[in-house]
């Protein structure tokens, strides 16, 4: 934690709507990481990679080709 506002890479912090235990660390982690992104993926809990995996897949492709193309310059 005292380390994240060093984190300079583009980050995409997201998390299932249900999983309450991780709102607010969240949004901690998205406010104090510079280009930080956070996503809330709709009716989904502790793994939204698992529950709603169309949702969470379509926004890590974004994520991971929006930044491919700034660092290909």
């Amino acid at each position: 934690m005292d380390r994240a506002h060093t984190i300079t890479a583009p980050t995409l912090v997201i998390y299932g709507e249900l999983d309450k235990g991780l709102s607010a660390a969240s949004e901690w982690l998205a406010a104090t990481i510079r280009n930080a992104t956070r996503v809330v993926v709709p009716e989904a809990g502790h793994s939204p990679q698992e529950e709603r995996p169309e949702i969470f897949n379509a926004h890590l492709r974004a994520h991971l080709e929006r930044h491919a193309a700034e660092a290909a310059k």
